[in-house]
């Protein structure tokens, strides 16, 4: 049996063989350790990398128990990319900013949204997130956001991920 640090290790080995940027890997296990005591189910891990151009698959879904990664596009807010050329630029935690917020984040709870069927409520851990339950910052899906476009939509500040998820 491994310890807990170990287990941590291999899954971030894992993680890096299947693409994921090292900072964004090494700073969402550091975050998901720090944050350990609030997380309910543990299954998963969730990052997204918005240094990278909206075409790209930039969320990661982390299957923490087998290390396998999903890929997908997501959006980030509209008024993170103002030149509306793909790049989030700018980011922000003020109500109706339509901007994404950066840090790390919880799944509250699932709800039937009746714009987006199916969504995850979210909510912010840091100062830098901490309104997103008062903005509606969820995670849903729409139909902007299709793995390949050459940039996608853009939300209210939603991470938004294709209807085919």
């Amino acid at each position: 049996v491994q310890s807990d640090g170990a287990q941590e290790m291999t899954l971030l080995r894992s993680v890096l063989l299947q693409g994921v940027p090292s900072r964004v890997a090494k700073a969402a296990m550091a975050k998901f350790d720090q944050f350990k005591d609030q997380v309910r189910r543990d299954e998963y891990i969730a990052m997204i990398d918005f240094t990278q151009h909206s075409s790209a698959r930039r969320f990661y879904l982390v299957h923490r128990q087998s290390g396998k990664v999903d890929t997908m596009s997501v959006a980030h807010g509209k008024k993170s990319d103002p030149d509306n050329d793909g790049w989030a630029t700018q980011f922000s935690n003020v109500p109706d900013s339509n901007m994404s917020s950066l840090g790390a984040y919880i799944i509250a709870e699932k709800y039937l949204s009746q714009r987006f069927s199916d969504s995850l409520r979210l909510d912010g851990l840091e100062p830098t997130n901490n309104n997103a339950r008062d903005r509606a910052i969820v995670l849903h899906r729409s139909t902007s956001v299709r793995d390949g476009r050459s940039k996608q939509g853009r939300s209210f500040g939603c991470p938004a991920i294709p209807v085919s998820w």
